[in-house]
């Protein structure tokens, strides 16, 4: 468990060297290491001479949810950064916690401090 966090606060402070390239502008610090690693293979893939977009075969996108060798083609030939909504979210949770959405009732509690502000006006 320590290691996991460990790993998070890693991904959210430090940049490897490798990861500071223009496409991954809007995902440093957004999503794990672990997947920028990924995500940096299939980019090299993606930019070899062999590689045929026709034949991706998507395996990086519909096992991990990165984006896969012939989406990264686009971006790059683009000169457009990875956006982070081509990341599962599962890859963007940089956090032991899990993410909730908390809904606040305001209404009671400023009705209350309104009462305590007019008591001690009074």
């Amino acid at each position: 468990m320590v290691k996991v966090k460990d790993y998070f606060q890693y991904s959210l402070i430090y940049v490897k060297h490798a990861h500071q390239i223009k496409i991954f502008k809007l995902l440093r610090h957004h999503v794990s290491e672990y997947a920028l690693k990924h995500i940096l293979t299939e980019l090299q893939r993606s930019k070899s001479s062999y590689f045929n977009v026709s034949r991706c075969g998507c395996v990086l996108r519909k096992k991990m949810g990165f984006p896969c060798a012939c989406e990264l083609f686009k971006y790059s030939e683009d000169g457009v950064p990875i956006p982070r909504d081509a990341i599962d979210p599962h890859w963007k949770q940089l956090s032991m916690v899990p993410l909730v959405e908390k809904k606040i009732d305001l209404t009671n509690s400023s009705l209350e401090s309104d009462e305590r502000f007019m008591d001690a006006n009074d």
